[in-house]
């Protein structure tokens, strides 16, 4: 197998699951598990101490090596958005490399795969380290390969597990503008916890402030810290946009809500050559 060398027994473990398609990686950390593509770096599945899993995974989602994963934690690299094709970046739409494996002091395991372009208009080298204990550890780091500076725009895509968009509340950002994409771009001040009962996406900016689900329904909270990210983006596409979606559940909207650690807008980043910056998301319960 290409990446034996990486696998540790009953901790890394290396799977073909589709055939002509990446082979997909399992950490098992004592009762956690936590399931990675290749393709794209994608994080597919974090069940943390036996519960349920924290992320949410479309059983419509399109296993292609030309299309992203829908759900997950999708990574949006080198850019954000959909107005340069393909939308949200290349980076989830390509295979990525092992560069290391391991356990840490406890016994936990560790991976980093790796994606070094020289398609994009300037050379990078990302990487993505996973970590899994009973809390997940995600860094995302880019490097400039380049001999100039350029700006690039970041977000780890993360679709969180809820028993019912009506039973939830999102914690933490009270008090944060943000732009309302679906008014015009304009901006707003979000001043309670929010609560989603029609499609929303938002960006909020500036902000490097943790935030907690609170599932009444799984009687759970999800807690997600960040480092070196400034915005953060909050979506759910709601009826009719999900349901235009040939990789989204019917009625999937119900169990997922999007809430993504990012550097975008007017948070993004500009690396010097030789330079590199990382952004480090924790997700426990």
């Amino acid at each position: 197998m290409q990446y034996e060398q990486f696998a540790i027994d009953k901790k890394i473990v290396f799977e073909t699951l589709i055939k002509e398609y990446p082979p997909f990686v399992i950490l098992y950390a004592k009762e956690s598990t936590c399931m990675i593509a290749l393709h794209g770096a994608h994080v597919l599945s974090f069940i943390p101490n036996g519960g349920k899993d924290l992320l949410w995974l479309s059983s419509k989602a399109q296993y292609q090596n030309d299309k992203a994963i829908r759900g997950g934690i999708p990574l949006c690299l080198p850019w954000f958005g959909s107005d340069t094709s393909p939308s949200h970046g290349f980076a989830r739409i390509s295979e990525w490399e092992v560069v290391a494996s391991g356990l840490d002091e406890e016994g936990s395991p560790y991976i980093c795969l790796q994606l070094q372009s020289d398609d994009w208009e300037y050379k990078f080298c990302a990487q993505l380290l996973v970590k899994v204990s009973d809390v997940l550890k995600l860094e995302l780091t880019m490097q400039n390969l380049d001999e100039k500076a350029f700006k690039f725009t970041e977000a780890l895509h993360s679709y969180f597990n809820i028993s019912d968009v009506k039973n939830v509340s999102l914690i933490g950002l009270q008090g944060r503008n943000y732009i309302d994409q679906l008014d015009g771009n304009i901006e707003k001040t979000q001043h309670e916890a929010i609560e989603v009962d029609s499609e929303i996406d938002r960006i909020y900016q500036d902000t490097d402030d943790a935030c907690t689900i609170e599932d009444k329904g799984y009687n759970r909270k999800i807690s997600i810290t960040k480092e070196n990210s400034k915005s953060t983006v909050v979506w759910n596409p709601w009826i009719d946009k999900s349901a235009s979606m040939v990789d989204f559940d019917e009625g999937g909207y119900k169990n997922m809500l999007c809430v993504e650690s990012a550097n975008i807008g007017d948070e993004a980043i500009e690396l010097q050559s030789g330079a590199q910056h990382t952004m480090k998301v924790t997700i426990e319960t």
